[in-house]
């Protein structure tokens, strides 16, 4: 009787431990996500063709190694003009991808929230590394939701969960 009670709560406590997870609010970068556990913050200031950028980043690792980052930077107003988003998204996809990657076929454009800010979906593939992005502009804020590991830590739950929890909320 014991052992039937044990796994009866763990079965019920499985598959809460993700959905138990309280919001992740960034008040300061306007959106809200779930991770499956309280993410390191952290800030980092990048040097661009377009000076100095500073990135907001909040990152959970998992115990196997796999990694879901989400992160926002501000960019100047002429960056981010409608006739340059493509570019500055191609710009984006190319230097993560870097020498040692490939874009996966699949790629997508993407409209997010009633506003419908511009977006693009892609996965890249480094050996047996796989990175599914987001890129998501909103005003002169770029946000960059990713999910690192394996193939199939990409199409998980955690990792499902992650994207479709995203919402930018008023600032």
């Amino acid at each position: 009787m014991r052992a039937i009670v044990v796994f009866a709560a763990l079965l019920t406590l499985t598959p809460m431990a993700w959905g138990q997870q309280a919001s992740y609010t960034s008040k300061e970068g306007h959106y809200r996500i779930r991770f499956p556990g309280q993410p390191k913050v952290s800030e980092q200031t990048v040097q661009t063709a377009l000076g100095e950028l500073n990135v907001m980043i909040a990152t959970y690792a998992t115990s196997d190694g796999n990694i879901l980052m989400v992160s926002y930077t501000d960019y100047p107003a002429e960056a981010v003009q409608s006739a340059k988003v493509a570019a500055l998204f191609d710009e984006i996809r190319d230097r993560l991808k870097s020498s040692e990657g490939k874009i996966a076929p699949g790629e997508k454009e993407l409209t997010i929230g009633p506003e419908h800010h511009p977006g693009r979906e892609f996965v890249i593939e480094k050996g047996r590394q796989r990175i599914k992005y987001q890129l998501i502009l909103r005003g002169q804020r770029l946000y960059q939701l990713a999910a690192i590991g394996s193939a199939d830590f990409l199409k998980g739950r955690d990792a499902t969960a992650f994207f479709k929890t995203f919402e930018l909320i008023n600032p």
